[in-house]
């Protein structure tokens, strides 16, 4: 008798453990959507991340995170145009190469940074992201960027 009492112990653990990784996962994906709605790439990729990892088999799951890792790429991409457009190789140089963080493939974009990277007094360092975050911090595009984000508990930089 006892011994059933601790296999169903240990099967209502399980069936806990697996509920709650779920709800995890469920949840990361629903902050990815809500963060995709509001054109904030980047935190959709973070959440819907944390959503294949912690559930890789969900076919969902996976297909978002490739669909915001596309636009954030392309989102980057528009926006290193724009610096480069005016001037700002600097910018438009760290935004290419956050494009090609979420989209390694893009030649075209590996073609521009390397073509920015060349120019005469750059001296762009990939880690040198306080510069450019005074520098969007000042153009108007970026603070209808920053007025739609969602918040998140914990951001990292990196895809």
């Amino acid at each position: 008798m006892k011994r059933n009492a601790n296999c169903t112990l240990v099967l209502v653990l399980l069936v806990a453990a697996l509920f709650v990784t779920g709800c995890a996962a469920g949840r990361a994906f629903r902050r990815g959507d809500k963060a995709s709605m509001l054109g904030d790439w980047d935190a959709a990729v973070i959440h819907y991340r944390a959503a294949v990892q912690q559930d890789p088999d969900r076919a969902d799951f996976k297909i978002a995170l490739e669909r915001a890792m596309q636009n954030a790429s392309r989102q980057h991409l528009a926006r290193a145009r724009e610096f480069e457009e005016k001037g700002q190789i600097e910018e438009a140089l760290f935004e290419y190469r956050k494009g090609i963080e979420f989209d390694p493939a893009n030649r075209m974009a590996a073609a521009k940074a390397e073509s920015c990277a060349a120019r005469p007094g750059i001296r762009y360092r990939r880690s040198d992201s306080r510069r450019y975050a005074a520098v969007t911090a000042r153009s108007p595009a970026s603070s209808r960027r920053r007025s739609s984000r969602v918040t998140t508990s914990s951001r990292s930089s990196g895809p």
